[in-house]
């Protein structure tokens, strides 16, 4: 069963770019993959850009218009929903979060709290089967 993670990647000026880029291993041992959607500030930012495109760990998702907070999240989840496999669990994080959970104390506990879920753990929001796609 593959697990992703969704982030929703507010960063215009660059300040949680440093922690992407020190997450990426651990990010790749918990998960298949990553979906992340960035909004125009922080899609002019072409070092971020390039990175991202170096690496297809990432599906990156770019609306073509300004968006509210809830706007863009609906974005990401409905575009993340889309691009998974149909029993793929798609978890929501927030880089700043998984940055602190992969430092320090807390960073072998959390690694094995996610490498411990299973379907029978996920809370279920809604359900798909891949005839309903």
């Amino acid at each position: 069963m593959p697990t992703s993670i969704a982030i929703p990647f507010h960063d215009p000026d660059l300040q949680m770019f440093p922690y992407l880029q020190a997450s990426l291993p651990d990010l790749k041992s918990l998960f298949s993959r990553a979906y992340l959607s960035l909004p125009l500030n922080t899609q002019r930012q072409a070092r971020l850009m390039d990175w991202l495109a170096k690496e297809d760990f990432f599906t990156i998702f770019t609306p073509d218009r300004q968006m509210q907070i809830g706007e863009h999240f609906a974005y990401l989840y409905l575009n993340a929903a889309r691009a998974a496999d149909p029993d793929e669990i798609i978890h929501l994080a927030y880089i700043d979060r998984l940055a602190f959970a992969l430092q320090g104390s807390t960073r072998e506990q959390f690694m094995a709290d996610v490498n411990a879920i299973n379907s029978a753990d996920v809370p279920l929001i809604f359900q798909r089967s891949a005839s309903a796609w």
